[in-house]
């Protein structure tokens, strides 16, 4: 039986683009095919993933040279892609690969191999592969992420207060610690942003708001045991592809705080789920006028984010999106 397989370097850290990858391996199921989570290294696994269910192995040259033609492999990493494409040059193995951009990414253009066949997760990622890489149209697909839909109707605890999620890697990338210096006795006294995730800018974000109310660090959480408690979800990176996060916020009917990099702007229509900042300047700007949970605008904005997830960003309509371009290899 052939196989379709999801590759990824390693699941060390927690990410969208690695949740996409198990989600797949899960999810999308092909008349005749197997599926099969592919791994370039099993070392240190992030607790917080759920490998039950899942046939995982790692890459080795047994397993190289064990795929046939016919079997396809997602990749969803760029260095797993090129590793890939240069082993099969080398050899002349021939096996389907098809390349999964996830992000903007503008460096590496001269080592970076792509197959012909390649799936963007937002028009704007699309647009990178075209701009930076110089990859021709027709060689890429638009399909969006999704997610499982885990919404529960709960009702909202009505408050004047204002909180704020953002649930990032605390890296240079996601801006944490730049954010909460030019915030710093900018917003109003009634907001305050929480900062949920790992990563290696832990240590310099706690070091800054130690002394600040209005930041608060949590560490990791789990999103959808937590995301009752906040009122807006808020992601200012400096690059996306289209990020899981917003995905859930829209999914969880939670207005958005975004910058316009990646496929935000795919997720917000500014104004009617959430508010556009591309600097430090409009940001502060939004923060002042931000309408609480208790304001009519705010119940609005709620709902039209509950819509932009039921229209766009389903699991369903991803899985059928992948199943598509299957079908049409």
């Amino acid at each position: 039986m052939p196989k379709i397989y999801n590759c990824y370097t390693n699941l060390n850290k927690f990410g969208g683009a690695e949740l996409i990858a198990l989600t797949l391996t899960k999810e999308l199921k092909i008349p005749n095919y197997s599926s099969e989570l592919l791994l370039f290294s099993s070392d240190k696994i992030n607790e917080n993933y759920d490998l039950k269910e899942l046939k995982c192995n790692t890459l080795s040259p047994r397993n190289f040279f064990s795929l046939r033609k016919e079997d396809i492999v997602f990749s969803h990493h760029r260095k797993c892609t090129t590793i890939l494409m240069f082993l099969q040059l080398v050899f002349n193995h021939k096996f389907i690969i098809i390349h999964v951009a996830h992000n903007e990414f503008y460096s590496l253009k001269r080592i970076t191999i792509f197959p012909n066949r390649i799936i963007a997760v937002s028009e704007r990622v699309k647009e990178n592969l075209i701009n930076y890489f110089r990859i021709e149209s027709n060689r890429i697909s638009v399909v969006h992420n999704g997610i499982k839909d885990c919404f529960v109707n709960y009702e909202q605890k009505k408050s004047n207060d204002i909180k704020i999620l953002y649930p990032a890697r605390i890296t240079e990338i996601k801006q944490q610690t730049e954010i909460v210096k030019h915030l710093t006795n900018n917003i109003p006294a009634h907001i305050t942003i929480y900062f949920a995730g790992e990563g290696d800018k832990v240590e310099e974000l706690c070091s800054l708001i130690k002394y600040k109310n209005q930041f608060k660090f949590l560490g990791y959480i789990n999103i959808q045991e937590h995301i009752e408690n906040y009122d807006y979800v808020m992601l200012c990176s400096l690059v996306e592809g289209l990020p899981t996060v917003l995905l859930e916020a829209c999914m969880n009917s939670k207005p958005i705080i975004c910058n316009n990099v990646g496929g935000n702007i795919e997720i917000l229509e500014n104004g009617k789920n959430g508010f556009l900042a591309n600097n430090y300047s409009e940001l502060i700007d939004v923060l002042k006028v931000l309408p609480d949970n208790t304001s009519e605008d705010y119940l609005n904005m709620s709902k039209y984010s509950r819509k932009v997830f039921e229209n766009k960003f389903t699991l369903d309509k991803m899985i059928q999106g992948y199943k598509k371009y299957v079908y049409d290899i």
